[in-house]
């Protein structure tokens, strides 16, 4: 069966073994729901004899499947999983956060931290440009970038294009992507949806020295630049 993740959810998958394997229970918390899709998607065999317990809008029915483990006489290796912020739980999982220990965005220290724009940053530092770096945490900062996004990215990070760009037209080549954009509208309304008319923009400049603009529509944009060509 072939692995449903890339070099970024395979980072995110070695911490959390390394945690379990330190601690012996995680409560992973992670509120922007990041991860689920990752939960969804991971073969049992990637964590061998560890049960996966996920909340599920019953902290009573969690803590009644988890008990059992918690009050076991050897050490129990556990992962739970709540999509939400710990502040908001009311302590509801205090008693495993006692017998391990805590995953979440911000967590400290930074190896139990899975803020997703500083998971992606432990991948890619060593093979993308500071610059394409900042742009990256930027653009998962500000949610245009999934998981299984940034694990495309991963493979191809030495473009000179923006990583949304990338997403959108399915190539880092800057030629290619100005022949989509150009034969039509179909890309425009990802275009718009992850904010990424600017960086387009951008490309042209760079690319084919088309002067800076200010336009809000793709269509606008479309136009001068099949006007100046």
């Amino acid at each position: 069966m072939a692995k449903p993740f890339g070099k970024v959810s395979g980072h995110l998958l070695d911490t959390i073994r390394k945690q379990i394997n330190q601690n012996g229970i995680v409560v992973w918390y992670d509120p922007q729901g990041h991860y689920e899709s990752f939960l969804d998607l991971l073969p049992a065999e990637e964590l061998p004899g560890i049960p996966v317990e996920r909340y599920d809008g019953s902290f009573l029915a969690l803590r009644y499947r988890t008990e059992p483990l918690l009050s076991a006489e050897e050490r129990p290796r556990l992962l739970i999983y709540i999509p939400l912020k710990r502040a908001d739980t009311k302590n509801a999982m205090i008693e495993a956060e006692a017998a391990g220990e805590v995953m979440a965005p911000g967590a400290q220290p930074p190896s139990r931290n899975t803020k997703l724009s500083v998971i992606a940053k432990s991948v890619l530092k060593e093979c993308c440009s500071a610059e394409k770096l900042r742009k990256i945490e930027k653009d998962v900062e500000e949610g245009k970038l999934s998981l299984a996004e940034l694990d495309r990215l991963a493979e191809e990070v030495t473009s000179v294009t923006g990583p949304v760009l990338e997403i959108i037209f399915r190539t880092k080549v800057p030629g290619e992507i100005a022949l989509l954009f150009l034969s039509g509208m179909e890309y425009d309304e990802e275009i718009l949806k992850r904010e990424a008319l600017p960086d387009l923009g951008c490309l042209l400049t760079q690319e084919f020295e088309l002067p800076l603009g200010e336009e809000s529509k793709p269509e606008d944009l479309r136009q001068r630049f099949a006007g100046s060509s």
